[in-house]
């Protein structure tokens, strides 16, 4: 029961603003959701989506992924949870931050996938091809560096259950204000206000 209320209160958390995991619908390059979607969750009218098993190993398999990457790179890597940035309706929740004694340095965010070329959303970029990854995990990893004011994040990814990628992401000021002034319109004139978006 208390675990079931520790999700409950981070869910509600979640809601207080906008996370890395909304700026892809909010954009308009999610296939996960829309920004419709994200105003029915922070109204609180959406369901929790149901753990599928894919979730399920996602989670159970991410400390381990995290630890393969501190050992890999020989750095100390911490899971900070939620955290405001600048302005309050800022969140991020990153999958976790390098250290330097006491000092974060950048970011990691960690995922698992299988190659699909059927969708540009989710096409994944060979190493040496250039860096293609999918839009919607640029943009929250883009949002941690916003929010945690960091010059670099490492998108990690398990390709096909064993090929490990990263590709490394640097601050990018036009595309960073064009994702916070879009973000910023939604939270205000939408969520704040109670407007449904059109």
């Amino acid at each position: 029961m208390a675990q079931l209320d520790e999700h409950n209160a981070w869910l509600e958390a979640r809601r207080k603003g906008i996370t890395g995991t909304d700026v892809g619908k909010v954009m308009g390059v999610s296939p996960w959701g829309s920004a419709w979607s994200v105003y029915e969750d922070k109204m609180g009218r959406s369901s929790p989506i149901p753990e599928n098993e894919r979730m399920m190993w996602g989670k159970r398999i991410e400390p381990v992924l995290t630890d393969y990457y501190a050992e890999k790179h020989n750095v100390k890597v911490e899971k900070p949870g939620l955290i405001q940035g600048k302005e309050d309706w800022i969140i991020a929740n990153p999958d976790g931050v390098v250290m330097d004694s006491g000092e974060p340095l950048w970011g990691i965010e960690i995922k698992t996938a299988k190659v699909c070329t059927s969708s540009s959303t989710k096409m994944w970029s060979k190493p040496g091809d250039g860096m293609i990854v999918p839009p919607d995990y640029e943009y929250q990893c883009r949002w941690y560096m916003m929010a945690l004011d960091l010059p670099r994040w490492d998108l990690c990814v398990l390709m096909n259950g064993n090929e490990w990628r990263e590709y490394t992401l640097l601050r990018n000021p036009e595309l960073e204000q064009k994702m916070y002034e879009k973000c910023k319109s939604f939270w205000f004139d939408f969520v704040v206000n109670r407007v449904e978006p059109r």
